[in-house]
């Protein structure tokens, strides 16, 4: 079902560079050959754009909160609606594909490096990238949460803390049981897993992965889950000598499950549905429909959405998967652009449950 006219008119009349290239090429039926192209070179000459595109050559590190770590900067640049061939964002990010299709290398074993690859190959692949590199990383992966997932297991931690567990650390978080830490591979998804189950390309897609991530998503969406503390919990990492404990997450917590949307740790509540969008399994279950419905309640009179501002933040210092770099256009102070944003974002998502 193709948006009204009238609507997509409005946001491409009065949208930013952003929400017209992104109105253009994801919710426009026949779009103009000529008006992609030129709304291509107003979004890669937009300042904000520039500046994100800009960070890419900073980025010094692949998790954490700053504007200089990659899973921020990437995140934002497919906010953007940038992809593959798009600019110069090839050259840009060639180091972080050569790094996943590098060898094997001891810094790059271990938990907090494996995090590290599943966030780099996640954002890669909203991206468009999908190389076989990628594809043989991303594939194992889900091999590894695959398990997990088909055991059905959700008694994650010991019954009693190890012995060498640092004295500081003891009663702040339990241990998770080494079962699901296999190798030193944390076999738990993560927010960020799904986000690149999200993305997989449809030629990935067999029917046998299909079910591999369907059992997953099935998986994440049970009470017992979602039950499961934000970042699990202490996790021995043997690849250290000595092993060291570090504090395993995140969690595919979604916003409205478990608790109100109200609270200030719930503002990834629309970014939570866009990804969830992705899986058939998803788009049935209770809570899509509830949040499909909590947008609704935004709609206005004359058929656009205005959300809670709180849904939609753009933070100077945030992680992307948290939901804090959700902003479009540059000026994001007046009423009507947060109106614009939030169009745009539910027809989308509308776009994506009908499939």
């Amino acid at each position: 079902m193709t948006p009204p006219r009238e609507t997509l008119e409005w946001l491409l009349e009065t949208g930013g560079p952003v929400v017209r290239w992104l109105t253009l090429t994801s919710l426009a039926p026949d779009p103009d050959p000529e008006a992609v192209d030129s709304a291509q070179e107003a979004l890669l000459a937009a300042p904000h754009v520039r500046l994100w595109l800009d960070r890419i050559a900073g980025v010094t590190r692949i998790h954490d909160s700053g504007s200089n770590c990659f899973e921020n900067v990437a995140g934002k640049l497919a906010e953007f609606g940038l992809r593959k061939g798009i600019g110069d964002l090839d050259a840009r990010l060639a180091p972080f594909s050569a790094w996943i299709a590098g060898p094997d290398r001891a810094q790059d074993r271990g938990i907090l490096a494996e995090l590290n690859r599943v966030l780099c190959i996640a954002h890669l692949l909203r991206l468009g990238y999908d190389d076989g590199a990628l594809r043989e990383h991303a594939l194992a992966r889900l091999g590894t949460i695959h398990r997990v997932a088909a055991a059905g297991r959700f008694d994650i931690f010991l019954a009693e803390d190890p012995t060498d567990l640092p004295r500081a650390y003891r009663g702040r978080h339990r241990v998770v049981d080494p079962w699901f830490t296999p190798g030193g591979s944390c076999a738990l998804p993560y927010v960020h897993d799904l986000h690149m189950l999200a993305a997989f390309p449809e030629e990935w897609r067999t029917p046998r992965v299909v079910e591999m991530v369907d059992m997953v998503v099935r998986y994440v969406l049970t009470e017992e889950y979602q039950a499961l503390p934000p970042r699990f919990g202490y996790v021995r990492d043997d690849s250290r000598s000595p092993p060291r404990y570090y504090v395993l997450g995140w969690n595919a917590a979604l916003p409205g499950y478990r608790e109100p949307l109200e609270r200030p740790s719930q503002e990834h509540f629309v970014l939570s549905i866009e990804m969830m969008a992705a899986f058939p399994e998803a788009r049935n279950h209770w809570w899509f429909l509830d949040s499909l419905a909590r947008l609704d309640e935004h709609r206005t009179d004359h058929g656009t959405w205005l959300l809670p501002r709180t849904w939609l933040p753009e933070k100077p210092v945030a992680y992307w998967v948290s939901g804090g770099h959700m902003g479009l256009e540059q000026n994001r102070r007046p009423r009507a652009t947060i109106e614009r944003e939030s169009t745009l974002r539910v027809l989308r998502l509308l776009e994506r449950s009908r499939q």
